[in-house]
């Protein structure tokens, strides 16, 4: 693609053409005096009979009217989505109105203009500049089945909040695809089988309301005081995504790193490291982001559907014991709240299991395993073992607070280790392919990393290597005539 013409500041706006081109009546935007000025281009190259009829010989009252007009060149949010403009603006042909010349015109304003913030966010959901990268420009606008999913585009085309990208509205104007097509498995399975998940705890969180559950009024064990956690929420999330995440950052580099590239073919590689680098990244951290949704989502299943009260129940709930009968150490289900801290009043109904206890122990337990298959070591060498053990450590003293704080019972913290633990290994066996469960998965696996590393780094490799033997080929055979002649 040729780039972009870029129009000197102030031509487009010249005061003189300006009145003409947006304020004239239908017709005069074609003055002869004016479109030299306007556009600043060779004759035939706007006027071109595909892309003039396309921009301004519309049908009558399609792009001269009002509505459409304030579309194009100064739209309010929102409003560029506009059926009868839409099809005449983007709908069009492949090649026509995406070529050069137009291009310019209509995409080449200052941003915020036709790019305003509500509709940029929609069509492109990148920053200003990104999207018109030459790889992903052929990717979003003509590209060939399969080819949406290059990773080099993928981070740019699909960095969107979960759900976005993919409502009905925006799926239908950006990809133009039947159902199916843009949900193949290996995007689908990745990139929006979270977003169900994701809203799903949403909807605990916010409308969620847990089972109502009794107690005895001789029960001991909710009768402990009221204390603030140890290990905060904020703590306990910012450190169990961000030490793992960090550690696949570092040990993906290092990885990458070590792969040895002959120096002759070092020119041929040079942004193969790059590419290997971020996509080995991305497999790794994104069934990690998916085990904790689900680690999540089964968690709050269990605090929702259970409803068991916290030690410090009474502490917290300030009952209305006028209206309790405690005669004969009776089960009681009808009583009152008088604390006026509602949230704190729902808190107190989620005590199993523990979700300090399950998500930090998913953290470590599959952080452990990444390590353990990840990071190889030829000589021995305690540094593995050391962090290996230090993760551990952390998740087990934040189980042990949430008994000491009194925020759980001991086995909503043993429930909460055991989800942690079984859904940290299914993820590692099933989804990252980390732990093979069978020999066939273990060749799998190897294929994969081969795949993921060296020879994604070999492919030009070989290249080169066959181009290089051919050229020995020829240059023997050749001194083998010289010298049969001699």
């Amino acid at each position: 693609m040729k780039p972009f013409k870029v129009l000197a500041p102030g031509t487009i706006h010249d005061a003189a053409c300006y009145n003409i081109m947006f304020n004239a009546a239908p017709g005069t935007i074609h003055d002869a005096a004016c479109y030299s000025i306007m556009f600043n281009a060779a004759p035939g190259t706007i006027h071109d009979a595909a892309c003039y009829s396309i921009m301004f010989n519309a049908a009558p009252g399609t792009i001269h009217d009002a509505a459409c007009y304030n579309i194009m060149f100064n739209a309010a949010p929102g409003t560029i989505h506009d059926a009868a403009c839409y099809n005449i603006m983007f709908n069009a042909a492949p090649g026509t109105i995406h070529d050069a010349a137009c291009y310019n015109i209509m995409f080449n304003a200052a941003p915020g203009t036709i790019h305003d913030a509500a509709c940029y966010n929609i069509m492109f959901n990148a920053a200003p500049g990104t999207i018109h990268d030459a790889a992903c420009y052929s990717i979003m606008f003509n590209a060939a089945p399969g080819t949406i999913h290059d990773a080099a585009c993928y981070s740019i085309m699909f960095n969107a909040a979960p759900g976005t990208i993919h409502d009905a509205a925006c799926y239908s104007i950006m990809f133009n695809a039947a159902p199916g097509t843009i949900h193949d498995a290996a995007c689908y399975s990745i990139m929006f089988n979270a977003a169900p998940g994701g809203i799903c705890l949403l909807m605990f969180r916010l409308y969620g309301d847990p089972f109502k559950r009794g107690f005895f009024c001789d029960d001991e064990s909710l009768k402990h005081p009221f204390k603030d956690s140890t290990v905060t929420s904020f703590t306990l999330y910012f450190v169990g995504f961000s030490v793992p995440i960090a550690i696949m950052i570092v040990l993906e580099a290092f990885r990458i790193y070590m792969q040895k590239i002959p120096e002759q073919e070092k020119i041929v590689n040079k942004h193969g490291k790059l590419i290997v680098y971020v996509r080995n990244l991305y497999l790794s951290v994104m069934p990690f982001l998916f085990g904790a949704v689900v680690e999540q989502l089964t968690t709050d299943i269990g605090k929702y559907s259970v409803g068991r009260l916290r030690p410090h129940f009474f502490s917290v709930c300030q009952l209305e014991w006028t209206t309790i009968s405690c005669e004969n150490n009776s089960y009681i289900e009808d009583f009152k709240c008088l604390s006026n801290d509602q949230n704190a009043v729902r808190e107190v109904r989620l005590s199993f299991p523990s979700g300090h206890a399950s998500f930090s122990t998913y953290a470590a337990v599959y952080t452990v395993i990444y390590l353990q298959v990840q990071l190889k070591v030829r000589m021995q060498n305690l540094l593995k073992p050391a962090i290996q053990v230090l993760i551990l450590y952390a998740a087990y003293y934040t189980c042990l607070s949430r008994i000491s704080d009194y925020k759980h019972h001991w086995s909503d913290v043993l429930c909460g280790t055991v989800i942690g633990i079984v859904v940290a290994i299914i993820v590692a066996v099933h989804v990252s392919n980390l732990l093979p469960c069978n020999s066939q998965s273990s060749s799998l696996r190897a294929d994969n990393e081969t795949n993921n590393g060296t020879s994604d780094l070999a492919i030009l490799t070989e290249e080169v290597r066959g181009n290089r033997d051919a050229a020995a080929s020829v240059l023997e055979s050749s001194e083998a005539t010289v010298s049969a002649r001699m």
